[in-house]
């Protein structure tokens, strides 16, 4: 129910002087009446009326433009596989030498809430409130499920920006309504929109016009008829639209008409269609409002487009690439929630990171110089480092994304177990696992015995070493009652071992160590049961994830890539079919939540290409990222489930290279 009040009963009386010829150049539309239908099959009926009160006009107030009711209405179309019902009305119209005659819907104070609607009745005539109303969408004249007839597929719909030339004249206009058609064949499916004028002055109905709607089966409640409100409108201009409603676009017509045959349609006009059309001409509008006000609708034709919606493949139209140079080396990429942060070293100094969350890169953050192993997780990143100030074994301690202590986080020594001297502390970081709020510290251990004589204890002998996990809490503290705390997996060579990736599920942790051989790997598992190695003969491991089931995938790079799949009795290991890789092979890997992996190449010749890979070995087409001389430094699996790269495009004039985030549709 529009509550402004419409005041332009004067100039609409205008239009009941002789109408002369309009002019050929377009002019803007002009405005006729206000015009009242009632589609109720047994008693259809059209009026013009007071554009505030919507009372009838009397003869002498009515416009030179005539509408008379078709009385056969067609019958109702119940698609139950849709669960919506269709039903419509014709009106014969006199128009002469008029041209695109729109009944275009309207929001009057006498309507029924925000709609365009005066009533809707049910088929029992029992009068529904404002949800049916809202509920009512127009459509095309349809004669089977999914079928529009031809001859009475007459709606016409806008752009918001395109009521603009009409909403002077009605401001409470909606962006849909129908279009009059005079027929040229007795099938009417050739047609023009252009009135001829009436032959010695009479009034003759040689155009008609089929108002349709579509509502949802609701039983007893389903509207079967409605009274309607619409502002007439006579247009010059060469702007003749048909419609491609969502109904039709499975059989792929075009108003009832065979398409996307251009020459199927009637020439001149414009194709208007929505999305999930396959129509490749034309005008498509991703939304189309029905109810409610244009900055706030409460129905609209379908529901809208997600405009981050996109093919397969194609850069996410909603995510902005973010563009930086900054000065770092050894990069890689993580993600948590809204965060994302690029890793590196700086020249001269240790472990620094830079957001890449907004298009405004953060100040970079470097620690002491000694090596870090970051974890990006909730909204802080956690370090692991030797403590070689301490010389106790291992630091743990907490940052916030902008480089500040994490004030709620105690920071944490993790022993390494020497017995007499800090000499032989292990050189190599520990890794850090997320455990819902808890954090698991996957580090190497040595325990060993102290040797005395009578004098004095002057060396010691190792007894054990290996791998042993600690669980923290949020806080740093020692969580002593978690299933995985001082898990332990002996591991001969783990002081200087340089671990390679991890993965974790609710019960169980995984990370992949070296082998006992050159060039092959082991992965030690962890659970509430204990600790498991299995040797694993392969190249170099680039990604793993742990499934819910306890089975472990794993990626290998290289230029002869495999994919792996651990389970308790055996390791299936299958090459992976990415193509021809000339003078390259694959460098970085991600898993998608499904266990299929992402692989990012690099080719002596040819652009970096990314692909996706099954655990079978089936793989993509590759596609090509970036430019010849670019390279993709890392890629990571996001929250939204997308795909995220990190490309290095290389720079001429010195300086570092270019760094590009951009994100992918799966």
């Amino acid at each position: 129910m529009r509550r402004t009040t419409l005041t332009m009963l004067a100039g609409l009386l205008a239009s009941c002087a002789p109408h002369a010829t309009p002019d050929p150049e377009s002019a803007p539309p002009r405005l006729i009446g206000y015009l009242q239908v009632n589609t109720d099959p047994g008693h259809p009926d059209a009026r013009w009326v007071n554009p505030v009160t919507l009372t009838p006009l009397t003869l002498t107030e009515t416009p030179g433009v005539q509408f008379r009711s078709v009385t056969a209405a067609p019958a109702a179309v119940n698609d139950t596989a849709s669960g919506e019902r269709f039903f419509s009305t014709t009106l014969q119209v006199s128009a002469p030498e008029r041209r695109n005659i729109y009944l275009i819907g309207v929001d009057t104070a006498q309507t029924i809430g925000d709609t365009a609607f005066t009533s809707v009745r049910s088929d029992a005539g029992v009068l529904l409130g404002e949800g049916a109303a809202r509920s009512v969408k127009p459509a095309h004249r349809m004669t089977a499920p999914g079928v529009v007839h031809p001859a009475a597929a007459d709606l016409v719909v806008f752009s918001e920006a395109e009521l603009a030339d009409r909403t002077s004249a009605a401001p409470a206009l909606f962006p849909w309504g129908f279009a009059a058609r005079v027929c040229q064949t007795s099938a009417c499916d050739t047609y023009t929109r252009t009135f001829p004028p009436d032959p010695g002055g009479q009034t003759t109905y040689s155009g008609r016009v089929t108002l349709a709607f579509r509502v949802p089966l609701s039983g007893t409640a389903t509207p079967r008829s409605v009274t309607g409100t619409y502002a007439v409108f006579a247009e010059s201009g060469e702007d003749l639209r048909v419609t491609q409603t969502p109904e039709e676009q499975a059989r792929g017509t075009v108003a009832g008409l065979g398409a996307p045959n251009a020459q199927a349609l009637p020439p001149a006009f414009r194709v208007i269609h929505f999305p999930g059309s396959t129509i490749p001409f034309g005008t498509r509008l991703t939304t189309v409002r029905t109810s409610g006000p244009a900055g706030a609708p409460t129905g609209t034709l379908f529901p809208p487009a997600d405009p981050c919606a996109a093919p397969s493949g194609v850069l996410d139209p909603c995510f902005t690439p973010v563009i930086t140079r900054p000065i770092l080396s050894d990069l890689h990429l993580q993600t948590s929630g809204a965060d994302t942060l690029v890793f590196g070293t700086q020249s001269g100094s240790g472990l620094a990171w830079e957001s890449l969350s907004a298009p405004s890169a953060s100040a970079l953050l470097s620690l002491p110089p000694a090596a870090h192993r970051p974890l990006l997780h909730a909204g802080r990143v956690t370090t692991g480092a030797v403590d070689v100030d301490g010389g106790t074994g291992f630091r743990i301690a907490r940052y916030l994304v902008s480089g500040q202590p994490d004030p709620t986080f105690t920071p944490a020594g993790i022993p390494y177990d020497l017995a007499l001297s800090t000499a032989n502390l292990p050189g190599e970081p520990p890794v850090l696992v997320p455990l819902g709020t808890d954090l698991l510290v996957i580090s190497a251990y040595q325990r060993e015995e102290l040797i005395c004589d009578e004098n004095s204890c002057n060396w010691s002998v190792a007894l054990d070493e290996g791998l042993r996990t600690t669980v923290l809490t949020s806080g740093g503290a020692v969580n002593a009652a978690h299933p995985l705390q001082d898990r332990r997996q002996t591991l001969v060579g783990a002081r200087d071992a340089t671990l390679g990736p991890s993965c974790a599920n609710a019960t169980a942790a995984a990370v992949v160590a070296p082998g006992s051989t050159s060039g092959n790997s082991r992965l030690v598992i962890f659970s509430a049961q204990g600790a498991t190695a299995r040797q694993l003969n392969s190249g170099p491991v680039l990604a793993c994830q742990l499934r819910a089931n306890g089975d472990v995938h794993l990626v290998t790079g290289g230029g002869a890539p495999r994919f792996l799949t651990v389970t308790a009795g055996a390791v299936t290991d299958v090459p992976l079919l990415v193509g021809a890789l000339p003078g390259g092979g694959v460098r970085k890997a991600a898993f998608y939540a499904d266990g299929h992996a992402y692989l990012a190449t690099y080719r002596s010749a040819a652009p970096p290409a990314t692909v996706e890979c099954t655990p079978t070995g089936t793989c993509s087409a590759l596609r090509p990222v970036g430019l010849l001389e670019s390279s993709i430094e890392d890629v990571v699996i996001d929250a939204s489930g997308q795909l995220v790269t990190l490309r290095a495009d290389g720079m001429f004039d010195g300086g570092p290279p270019q760094l590009t985030l951009e994100r992918w549709i799966r």
